[in-house]
């Protein structure tokens, strides 16, 4: 009996041990470049990334089919595609995905039907993100950025 009593007679004199409750929010390295356009007229858009002389073409034409693909030459990146079942009118590529944090800097060129619409070449500045604390995994680096078009 004097064990059950000294048990908790010990630990009442120990430190609050603090436990560290984590959410399970994720998070993913890379650049998201959206696009700044009022509309999209049918056409053949393209988006060419120049990685330090490593070159990336997606290609996309609006109208999008029901089961639109980016077309891109690289599986690191995705084009933002938006409206498949809506109206032409109504359809859009709204920009990027780079799933990488390799290159620290890069160029973009958009262009439709062969006629340049946008360019930017810039450095990501990627920002180190811990969505769930500081001391709670995961830790990505991300960064975006918005191109407008013409």
């Amino acid at each position: 009996m004097r064990r059950l009593v000294l048990i908790p007679l010990l630990l009442a004199g120990c430190p609050d041990v603090e436990t560290l409750d984590c959410t399970s929010m994720g998070c993913v390295d890379g650049l998201e470049v959206f696009f700044q356009r009022d509309d999209y007229p049918p056409g053949v858009y393209t988006v060419e990334l120049d990685l330090h002389g490593e070159l990336i073409h997606c290609q996309a034409t609006i109208p999008l089919d029901s089961d639109a693909s980016d077309g891109c030459s690289d599986g690191r990146v995705s084009l933002f595609l938006s409206g498949s079942m809506l109206e032409v009118s109504e359809q859009s590529i709204d920009g990027f995905y780079l799933d990488s944090v390799d290159p620290s800097a890069l160029a973009v060129t958009v262009s439709l039907d062969g006629a340049q619409i946008g360019y930017a070449a810039f450095e990501p500045g990627y920002q180190t993100l811990q969505p769930n604390g500081p001391e709670c995994e995961p830790t990505c680096s991300y960064a975006s950025r918005d191109l407008q078009l013409d």
